[in-house]
């Protein structure tokens, strides 16, 4: 559920039920890194996945009630809401052997690393914050916890190249070879 309660007094303003979400009783380490990253207030909006694999869907803030859906967001690990342009950071991941043999220590250290490979799918996709109607999306290679923007420039950086696109059409400005494994962006 996504809950807003009145900042005075606690008091519960309105409730959002999610279709599927993380479970509340999981292995330690197994939650993806991106869950916080799954939801963002803006204004009168409140954006958030529908669900783990459903798409990024806009609630009013005051009454909680759907606006729209962002479509061909399934799969939104990220959301970044800047000068009126929802960046959503859209990854398709492999499962790992240790999804199926889990070993905790190495689980908790590639997913904080958010080292994960990637499928064929992963991308960037703009849309119009206040329409959910899409500007633009571009194939990106990059880890989880590393897309910040200003609203001009798109950062974002996989294990061995930091990538600075530009926000109006997602192409990319410039680009730099280095390790970047340990690098983390946060708007």
């Amino acid at each position: 559920h996504v809950i807003a309660r009145d900042a005075y007094n606690g008091v519960v303003r309105w409730t959002y039920r999610l279709p599927d979400w993380y479970p509340s009783h999981h292995q330690w380490g197994s939650v993806p890194v991106t869950l916080n990253q799954r939801l963002v207030a803006v204004g009168d909006a409140v954006y958030v996945t529908k669900g783990i694999h459903g798409p990024v869907v806009a609630l009013d803030a005051a009454t909680g009630q759907e606006k729209y859906a962002f479509e061909g967001s399934e799969e939104t690990g990220e959301i970044l809401v800047v000068d009126g342009m929802l960046i959503a950071g859209i990854r398709k991941e492999m499962p790992q052997e240790s999804d199926r043999y889990p070993d905790l220590r190495s689980m908790r250290h590639n997913r904080a690393r958010g080292v994960r490979g990637l499928l064929a799918g992963s991308r960037i996709k703009a849309f119009d914050a206040a329409t959910g109607k899409a500007r633009w999306q571009q194939s990106a290679d990059y880890r989880a916890s590393t897309i910040a923007s200003d609203g001009a420039h798109i950062l974002c950086a996989s294990t061995t190249h930091l990538v600075c696109r530009n926000a109006t059409d997602g192409m990319v400005m410039w680009k730099r070879e280095g390790d970047f494994s340990k690098v983390m962006l946060q708007n």
